[in-house]
């Protein structure tokens, strides 16, 4: 444990340490070690795209369109994300919410009494509570030791003298410098960071330093991992973050509305990287700006147009595989299948045995890529209005049964898996 060092005595951090009582300084430092934090000691939440329309997404993500900011200005969705993360029933979870690999290094960093541990956050202060809640608690939780999860210095961002930092990274940079300016004896500084452009700055940044000759300077980059909050719980919050808005901005009210469901079997995320995967080298030459996003998007084998319902019968029989059911079974499922917002429903297994594109340009940016499947298992029940299982981009794709002989089709030499969930699904938008 490192040894308690006045806190008015290391002034260089005083206007950027956001939580006084976390911060313990060794006596004689010759290492600094920082660690970020989102997707890098912690596997932050962000937006799950495929709840919300585009116009709502690229507003969530923004600091300016809603009042007190959006996804990353606000507490309370890393406050409900840190709240499943203690309903968690084991310990072996934490590696869903946490980096295990950081939280090691972080650790060793804390127990060496030549280093200095800073958790470094372009979070905005207002954070500090629950950041640090979520370090102490985490620690408890999970069985941790006394070392972990703890740092000398924790500094999340305030307005810099000439008011706010432009940037994140100017933010980072100048308690860098401060850092290194202040603790003579640095002979080295290592930095864990998620963001490949923050690597980078921060690696040019050491190249044109005058003290990179006299420190080891480095910056690790770590892989981010984000978690995903429960999709109720997150519509619930974004519906409270537009609430909180328009009760205080009435002259720029933002109304939120559900677009029309959209029915069929919707691919999970590890068949998403899989198809892309082995799909990449086929359609090489092809302009791959739409495919790329493809997995950030509700890819899905529609099975009736918009806004056309399929009989409650139908849904039971698929849900059932065709087996004898009672009606308050029926009941039962019919409810469960309308009340599904991107979770999951009944798994059903494809094989994807084509790739196609659309024909024409093939170099515009607006090349669609469609993919034929069949089912793993011919003898399950399943019910199409198309001739066709095919698999488009998102819920606002209609499937391409009347343009089949204008679409390229590649046959693939290995088909490919997936796992797809039976349900209906529609977005929020504004």
């Amino acid at each position: 444990m490192n040894s308690a060092v006045p806190w008015d005595d290391y002034c260089c951090c005083v206007s950027h340490d956001s939580i006084k009582d976390g911060c313990q300084f060794p006596d004689k430092i010759v290492k600094l070690c920082i660690y970020d934090f989102d997707n890098t000691l912690y596997n932050s939440p962000k937006p799950n795209q495929s709840l919300y329309g585009k116009s709502l997404f690229s507003a969530l993500l923004s600091a300016d369109t809603f009042y007190g900011g959006g996804w990353w200005n606000n507490t309370a969705f890393l406050s409900e994300s840190f709240s499943e993360s203690m309903r968690e029933s084991n310990k072996e979870s934490m590696s869903k919410y946490w980096n295990k690999n950081v939280v090691e290094k972080a650790r060793i960093s804390y127990a060496d009494s030549d280093t200095i541990s800073v958790l470094l956050s372009g979070r905005k202060d207002h954070f500090q509570r629950l950041i640090y809640q979520m370090l102490t608690e985490s620690r408890e939780k999970f069985g941790l030791s006394d070392d972990d999860l703890k740092f000398n210095c924790i500094c999340l961002k305030k307005a810099s003298i000439n008011g706010e930092y432009p940037t994140t990274m100017d933010f980072k940079r100048s308690l860098l410098m401060k850092l290194i300016n202040f603790f003579k004896n640095l002979r080295e500084v290592v930095i864990f960071e998620d963001r490949i452009n923050h690597v980078n700055q921060f690696n040019s940044f050491f190249k044109q330093s005058k003290f990179s000759k006299k420190l080891q300077c480095s910056t690790i980059h770590v892989q981010p991992t984000h978690t995903k909050l429960d999709p109720a719980a997150e519509v619930n919050l974004v519906e409270r973050l537009v609430e909180i808005h328009n009760r205080n901005n009435p002259e720029m009210d933002v109304s939120l509305k559900w677009s029309s469901a959209r029915i069929g079997f919707f691919l999970n995320s590890k068949s998403l990287r899989s198809l892309s995967m082995r799909t990449k080298a086929i359609l090489k030459g092809i302009n791959h700006g739409r495919f790329r996003a493809y997995s950030e998007n509700n890819m899905f084998i529609p099975i009736a147009q918009r806004d056309s319902p399929i009989r409650d019968a139908e849904i039971v029989k698929i849900w059932t595989n065709n087996e004898k059911y009672d009606n308050e079974l029926a009941h039962g499922i019919i409810k469960n299948f309308y009340s599904l917002h991107g979770t999951e429903g009944c798994k059903v297994q494809f094989l994807v045995i084509q790739v196609g594109y659309s024909s024409g340009d093939k170099t515009s940016r607006d090349t669609e890529i469609y993919y034929k499947a069949i089912p793993c298992d011919k003898k399950r029940y399943l019910w199409s209005a198309y001739r066709d299982f095919i698999i488009v981009n998102d819920i606002d794709s209609e499937s391409p049964q009347d343009k089949l002989n204008k679409i390229k089709w590649e046959r693939l030499r290995n088909p490919v898996k997936i796992t797809t969930y039976f349900r209906q699904h529609s977005k929020l938008k504004m």
